[in-house]
């Protein structure tokens, strides 16, 4: 497995200032304490790009602000796209040349937002466009959420759920992750229902174990996509690390609230995992686990060599996981002539 992409010092940015640290920041400059939450407003309520349209601050700390802390918005916005089904992607750019994108995804009223946690991704999984186009670095918890207020603006707030599966892999930067999750939830903030966040992991074991015990309302989604440990460890290199046993055990320990379930995400490709044995393995995999199921037709690019199960041996394979008790759906993807279905997201060269 490919080492994790190395952290950078650039992009911290005043958005992923805590309220605490804001504080600590007012009371060295012998401001009172509330300013801290006046300022934290304007971040994460207000959603201001600059400190100085911050009119309700005095001068004098917008221009101490905007000194100590540069701008509030540190992302370039390199495109906009919008699909024909109304999907709509962001391309961002930092300062240090690090690029990501973000996806906004209709869903019959308001938009989910599938956000990046890193630039490139060093996973490898065999299937997955984002790891090809290389390895960049983790994103800041402020990177994060100016992916988020850049989103809302786009869909003019009209937007619900937020989940963790842009580019890169969460649990390998899970401190910034959190982090953004933690600002997300802030009753002073945006203060979102954790069960509106949803992070997302290939199989890190350690990450789903640290999820659960610092976060245990935000829900769960594995990207599964096999469930022998051959076919898998082809698929996603990360289960030469924490094979199927591994991984079962550790989600069969994961707190969930009395109405939820883990998420499976099922990738299918043709010839590779719609077999009738690997119906068996996954109903195997499955049995004893709080869970639902998301079947998602590969989302073909030239450059990989597989190619989408076909919907008649997707319903095929949906019919019979039902037939078994497993709650299931067929995701649509969403997006695609744009590139901005699931798995499609890449890296772009600094501008």
């Amino acid at each position: 497995m490919s080492s994790k992409p190395s952290d950078s010092a650039i992009g911290t940015g005043p958005l992923g200032l805590t309220l605490v640290q804001l504080e600590d920041w007012c009371t060295s400059r012998e401001l009172p304490r509330f300013r801290a939450k006046q300022i934290f407003h304007q971040f994460h309520q207000r959603l201001l790009g600059d400190f100085g349209a911050a009119s309700d601050l005095p001068k004098a700390l917008r221009e101490d602000l905007q000194q100590s802390f540069g701008a509030i918005r540190q992302l370039e916005v390199v495109q906009q796209r919008e699909a024909e089904d109304g999907t709509r992607k962001l391309a961002l750019q930092a300062a240090d040349g690090a690029s990501f994108e973000t996806v906004l995804i209709p869903m019959d009223g308001p938009f989910t937002q599938c956000l990046s946690s890193q630039s490139g991704c060093a996973m490898g999984c065999t299937f997955c466009y984002t790891g090809a186009t290389g390895v960049g670095r983790n994103l800041t918890a402020a990177e994060i959420l100016e992916q988020h207020y850049r989103g809302l603006e786009l869909c003019e707030g009209n937007l619900r759920n937020l989940v963790f599966m842009g580019m890169g892999e969460p649990m390998q930067n899970l401190d910034e992750v959190l982090a953004a999750c933690r600002l997300l939830m802030d009753p002073e903030g945006r203060a979102m229902s954790p069960t509106r966040l949803t992070v997302s992991t290939c199989g890190v074991v350690p990450g789903i174990k640290r999820l659960g015990r610092e976060a245990p309302g935000v829900r769960l989604a594995v990207s599964l996509n096999a469930a022998d440990d051959e076919t898998r460890s082809k698929l996603m290199p990360i289960n030469k690390r924490y094979n199927l046993e591994t991984l079962k055990a550790t989600l069969k320990a994961h707190p969930l609230s009395p109405r939820d379930r883990l998420t499976f995400e099922y990738i299918m490709l043709a010839g590779v995992n719609d077999r009738q044995t690997d119906a068996r393995n996954l109903l195997r995999f499955l049995d004893g686990l709080r869970c639902k199921l998301n079947l998602i037709p590969f989302n073909e690019v030239p450059a990989l060599p597989f190619k989408s199960s076909p919907m008649e041996r997707i319903h095929w394979f949906q019919d019979l996981l039902k037939s078994k008790g497993i709650p299931v759906t067929i995701r649509a993807s969403k997006g695609r002539d744009i590139m901005a279905a699931c798995g499609q997201l890449a890296r772009t060269s600094p501008r």
